[in-house]
């Protein structure tokens, strides 16, 4: 997983990499960057969390008796319900988007399986915080968080970058979301 110092850092290093006459940019510069970096990641985790969800899960031990059961605040949508010792399918209550409704006669253990909203950043965020996107989608995020850095001061650099993730994004997307249809098998016999 990316953190978002090594964001920062990729980020940074782009805006050197483009810069006027191969002038480093300065301190001054910088901090200003570095202070809005966060709100900027913030809004490429919303638009990956999207694109390719991010899966997770928590598990309920319920009881003999009516209860409802609001999901985690990470609750993006729901995956899928598994019963433990059930098959078969199971039909459940959501009297909500974000609350599960069993009755008494649901006592069970259930892992709730669902897709997630990535954790939101701050100025304050520590740089050991782990973005919540994919490796390849936090790889290719510098481009364009760096190229909404440039929109004003470098529109052309700007164009440039955006264009360089956006044709990266495609890939990514494809890669990420491809589900093979079979996997076959292949034995050998050592000698």
């Amino acid at each position: 997983m990316f953190t978002l110092k090594e964001c920062k850092d990729m980020v940074l290093s782009l805006i050197d990499e483009y810069s006027v006459d191969g002038q480093l940019i300065g301190e001054a510069d910088n901090m200003d960057y570095l202070n809005r970096i966060p709100m900027l990641v913030n809004i490429l985790q919303m638009e990956w969390c999207r694109l390719v969800r991010m899966p997770t899960s928590y598990t309920i031990t319920h009881g003999e008796v009516e209860a409802l059961y609001t999901m985690p605040s990470d609750f993006m949508e729901i995956d899928k319900i598994v019963k433990e010792n059930c098959e078969g399918i199971y039909v459940l209550n959501w009297p909500d988007r974000k609350t599960l409704k069993l009755s008494a006669t649901e006592s069970g253990t259930y892992t709730i399986h669902y897709f997630k909203y990535p954790t939101k950043l701050t100025s304050t965020s520590p740089n050991t915080t782990e973005l919540d996107i994919c490796d390849e989608a936090a790889n290719i995020s510098p481009f364009k968080i760096a190229a909404l850095l440039f929109q004003s001061e470098k529109p052309e650099t700007s164009r440039l970058l955006l264009d360089i993730y956006n044709s990266e994004k495609k890939m990514v997307i494809n890669r990420q979301t491809y589900e093979p249809q079979s996997v076959q098998r292949a034995f050998s016999i050592g000698g």
